[in-house]
């Protein structure tokens, strides 16, 4: 008897573990909260103070990290130690996953795009810049593409067609009727660069930032489509109700003026 007894109580426990096994499963895991981290550079901080009171208006907390540099912002983002981040489009974003086996999204819509220019101390004009001059460019992969989509809308240089990747590199450019010459630079390096090349292509808020003259350049890009600035977080949150609502805060009304004033002249709301 006292056999058969331990031997239903170990059934009846065999059962109790198979469901509760059962419903941990079955259960999903929750994404949300009410407290979100966003990493972010010093020139958003308009920006981010602006979406900050639109956010805590939906009943959230924001706290907004200032982080100086590309790298630490993606790499943070990918190990979980912020929920969101905002200082790149979206190629990008999406150069950093290939090249790191990331699992980084954007959230739509886009949020802006960047001024990227040519930029010159040494010539006013683009018909100024002489036969074999040296022009200065980033040296990572998007940042390179739509520099260089610059000096192909201005007519002065031809790129084939994009390979797989989806963007452009020196080797694709084509005709080159003016030989310039190309220096691959960090774009962090680009404005202590600037007076040993002839020229510049880079994005207006390096420039900015730096304290140098934007308001005249050479040549200024065309296709903003293809490089729009994005809010990232980790795939795993990209249907999280907070990562929603922090879209809707990053697009609410009145936040296309606070972009194109704070930002004047280095980036263009695009919503």
């Amino acid at each position: 008897m006292k056999k058969l007894l331990t031997l239903v109580l170990c059934v009846v426990m065999l059962a109790t573990l198979a469901v509760g096994c059962g419903t941990k499963t079955d259960e999903p895991a929750t994404t949300e909260k009410t407290k979100v981290v966003i990493g972010t550079m010093i020139q958003y901080e308009a920006v981010l103070q602006a979406v900050e009171e639109n956010f805590e208006a939906m009943g959230y907390e924001l706290e907004i990290q200032m982080i100086d540099t590309l790298a630490a912002l993606n790499n943070g983002l990918e190990e979980r130690s912020m929920d969101a981040n905002f200082f790149q489009h979206k190629p990008y974003m999406e150069s950093f996953n290939a090249s790191n086996g990331g699992h980084l999204v954007a959230l739509e819509p886009g949020i802006m795009h960047s001024v990227y220019a040519l930029y010159s101390e040494k010539y006013a004009s683009l018909e100024e810049l002489p036969d074999g001059a040296l022009i200065g460019v980033p040296a990572d992969p998007s940042n390179q593409s739509c520099n260089l989509e610059v000096l192909h809308d201005a007519g002065v240089i031809t790129l084939q067609e994009k390979g797989e990747d989806g963007l452009y590199n020196l080797f694709d450019i084509i005709d080159n009727p003016h030989n310039y010459e190309f220096l691959e630079c960090e774009m962090s390096a680009q404005p202590g660069l600037y007076p040993d090349v002839d020229a510049m292509l880079a994005a207006a808020v390096s420039f900015s930032k730096a304290g140098l003259d934007i308001s005249s350049p050479l040549a200024i890009n065309q296709n903003y489509e293809d490089y729009p600035m994005i809010v990232a977080v980790h795939e795993e949150d990209a249907d999280a109700q907070w990562a929603k609502d922090l879209a809707k805060a990053f697009t609410a009304e009145g936040m296309a003026d606070v972009i194109n004033t704070s930002l004047a002249g280095t980036f263009v709301a695009i919503f």
